[in-house]
């Protein structure tokens, strides 16, 4: 449409008419003719000039509201199909944040990712949802410290336990202010010095009980007359005590009479006597007694009378060897008998060019040794019997390879066996160590292999070296008891111990090892034991009879990690540090197996035992569960009792119990599996509250015969089986 412009400013228009700013267009004529009409009457007619030049595009209006949809339209015919479109495919990637169109035709396009947008205000917090369900309770443990050996062991109810040792220690802090002076020491000790002319003896004694007798030195030689003195005027004194007088009458006629003075007044009392010191010098031979005041008297001991024995080699004097026994006093008190001292010589001599003495050989002092060394044999028959209560050494080495038996007993002051015996290798009887040896602290038998019948070591409070390094063999029984100051039996050698072998009551001893030890043919003890932390049998197999393990006082973890059989019981008992108990390859306890009184015990390891007498688990007060998986049969009872914090028992696969089922006093116990059990004759359960009645019901309900007797009291009716 072609736009009419006004010809005539709109400003003079309306100048022209009057006021500007009141009037009004009134009229558009057909040929485009316009009146403007005013408020003062006036008005003007205007006539279209022509078309001016387009103004410039105003500003856009405000849309109007869309108006009503009109009604819809008839369907129009189908147009032609168009023509086909190109097939693009759209990849995208997200780490170069570009989108790429490709085309069939060839053409592309690749589109940057726009920038992205303001994160838009959060929105209100949501209203909570619903709590969840509670979680499932979590595992109660417990943690045992054991401060010596410096471990912590955590325990937990579901049998899961960890031990984790102590961190280094810290650097040790700066040392303290030095403390005060301590109080003045105690006076010295006083003492009174007592002579005895009769027995030729001075006493020593002093006040803090201490006494030392000094025998008189040896008279010494009369000297020669003195000339004779000059002949002197003979006197006689007449005493006349009524009249208080003494009268002297001479020879030579001289007389005087003295009168008695008068008694004189008593003295002032005297000072206390100062204290005085008593020195033994027993190399020297002297005892010095110094007092305060500077005075002292050194009292020398008179010559020892000393016996020395000397190897006597085959000659003239013993034509097999033998022994020189020297006697003498020891005069300068040196140790020793030199040539001026030895008073009398005397030749004991021996058999000589000995290689097996035939029968028994008793030393009962150092002659008998010193004949036996120089006899120079290698073997004897019978026993070597040493019973000598004045020997301290033997000495010097005898050559014996091979004896019938040793015994060693009632030698108080002998202290070692070894130098003596530095090659024996073979004793077929047996080897005993018994009472009386109270200064024994030494047994070293280097060589020995085999013992043919019984090894005795015992009652020898001061022995604290058991060395048996090459040992192997013992063919009866091995005993080592009260041995007070043993600290370690290691027998790195030892496969096997025909009979019992029992190690015990020692009260010091904190290793065991028997590192080969292979089998026991009787009975295994090692027992009383209270500082022992070390026990280790890592190849022991089997045992011909009891197994007794008690009384270990320090042991953490008691493994018997390759016994298959016990041909008697297994009691493990009174282990106060002891947390686990291993026999994992165990599969045979003839007679009883019992596990008590041990009050850290957690773990009971023992998953092959198929057959047992009977089994005890009794008062473990820490122990969670007990289990045997593969036990089939109980020839006797199965005991559980007074275990605290006991709360399963499974034996899956048990099947018979040849007498009682007890279970009693195990206020935790919850659990009782015994799915497969058949045939038991007394069933007994109390002192259970948390376990099931009705667990206890249907157990003897599975069973194929009725029990005799069925006593349950204690345990809950109120909880409900499966």
């Amino acid at each position: 449409m072609r736009k009419v412009m006004w010809v005539v400013p709109l400003l003079s228009l309306l100048t022209a008419c009057g006021t500007a700013g009141n009037c009004t267009v009134t009229k558009v004529t057909a040929t485009g003719v316009a009146t403007i009409s005013c408020p003062d009457g006036t008005s003007v007619d205007v006539t279209p000039g022509a078309p001016g030049r387009d103004g410039a595009n105003g500003t856009n209006g405000i849309n109007g509201t869309d108006g009503a949809s009109g009604a819809a339209g008839e369907k129009g015919d189908t147009g032609e199909a168009g023509a086909a479109g190109t097939s693009c495919t759209v990849t995208r990637n997200a780490d170069a944040g570009t989108t790429t169109i490709a085309c069939a035709d060839g053409t592309q396009a690749t589109m940057l990712d726009g920038a992205a947008g303001t994160n838009g205000q959060d929105g209100a917090d949501g209203s909570n949802g619903a709590d969840g369900a509670s979680g499932a309770a979590g595992t109660s443990c417990t943690v045992t410290r054991d401060a010596d050996a410096g471990i912590a062991t955590i325990s937990c109810a579901d049998g899961t336990f960890a031990t984790v040792h102590d961190g280094a220690a810290g650097t040790n802090g700066k040392d303290g202010a030095n403390g005060s002076d301590g109080a003045a020491g105690a006076a010295g000790t006083s003492c009174t010095v007592t002579r005895d002319a009769d027995a030729g003896t001075t006493t020593i004694a002093c006040a803090d009980g201490t006494s030392a007798t000094v025998l008189d030195g040896v008279a010494g030689t009369k000297g020669s007359d003195g000339a004779a003195g000059a002949a002197g005027t003979s006197c006689t004194v007449t005493r006349d005590a009524d009249a208080g007088t003494a009268t002297i009458s001479c020879t030579d006629g001289t007389t005087a009479t003295v009168l008695d003075g008068a008694d004189g007044t008593n003295g002032a009392p005297g000072d206390a006597g100062a204290p005085c010191t008593v020195t033994r010098d027993a190399d020297a031979g002297t005892t010095t007694i110094a007092c305060p005041d500077g005075s002292s008297s050194t009292l020398v001991d008179a010559a020892a009378p000393r016996v020395e024995l000397l190897p006597e080699p085959p000659g003239s004097n013993c034509p097999g060897g033998g022994v020189n026994v020297l006697t003498g006093l020891d005069t300068d008190r040196n140790g020793s008998l030199s040539q001026s001292e030895i008073t009398h010589s005397e030749f004991v001599c021996g058999m000589g060019g000995c290689t097996v003495l035939e029968g028994a050989y008793t030393v009962r002092n150092t002659v008998d040794w010193l004949l036996l060394v120089q006899a120079g044999c290698t073997e004897m028959t019978g026993e070597l019997v040493i019973e000598a209560p004045g020997v301290t050494a033997l000495t010097p080495p005898s050559p014996l390879v091979k004896v019938g038996g040793l015994r060693i007993l009632n030698s108080g002051q002998l202290t070692s066996l070894g130098a003596g015996l530095p090659v024996l290798a073979q004793v077929t009887g047996s080897l005993q160590l018994l009472a009386g040896n109270s200064s024994l602290a030494s047994v070293s038998l280097p060589e020995l292999t085999t013992v043919g019948q019984d090894l005795v070591v015992r009652e020898s409070p001061a022995l604290s070296t058991l060395s048996l390094p090459k040992l192997s063999t013992v063919s009866g029984s091995f005993t080592a008891n009260q041995l007070g100051a043993l600290q370690v039996l290691s027998l790195p050698e030892l496969t096997s111990v025909s009979a019992s072998f029992g190690v015990g009551d020692s009260a010091n001893l904190g290793t065991f090892s028997c590192a080969k030890l292979r089998t026991v043919g009787g009975q295994l003890t090692v027992a009383m034991l209270p500082e022992l932390s070390t026990f280790s049998l890592p190849e022991l197999l089997s045992v011909g009879q009891d197994v007794d393990l008690y009384g270990l006082g320090k042991v953490l973890y008691l493994v018997l990690p390759k016994l298959v059989s016990a041909g008697g019981r297994l009691y493990v008992s009174s282990n106060a540090a002891m947390l686990l108990l291993s026999v994992p390859e165990l599969t045979l306890v003839t007679l009883q197996l019992t596990v008590s009184s041990n009050p850290a015990l957690i773990v009971v390891d023992t998953p092959n035992v198929g057959v047992a007498g009977g089994v005890a688990i009794s008062s473990n007060p820490e122990l969670p569960s007990v289990s045997f998986p593969a036990l089939v049969a109980i020839a006797g009872n199965l005991v559980c009792d007074i275990n605290a914090k006991l709360t399963a028992v499974d034996m899956p696969n048990l099947v018979s119990i040849g007498e009682y089922l007890l279970l009693y006093d195990n206020g935790s116990l919850v659990i009782l599996t015994l799915p497969a059990l058949q045939t038991v004759q007394h069933v007994f359960v109390s002192g259970t509250p948390l376990l099931a009645e009705c667990i206890v019901t249907n157990l003897v309900n599975q069973l194929t015969t009725p029990p005799v007797s069925v006593l349950v009291s204690g345990a809950n009716p109120y909880i409900t089986c499966p």
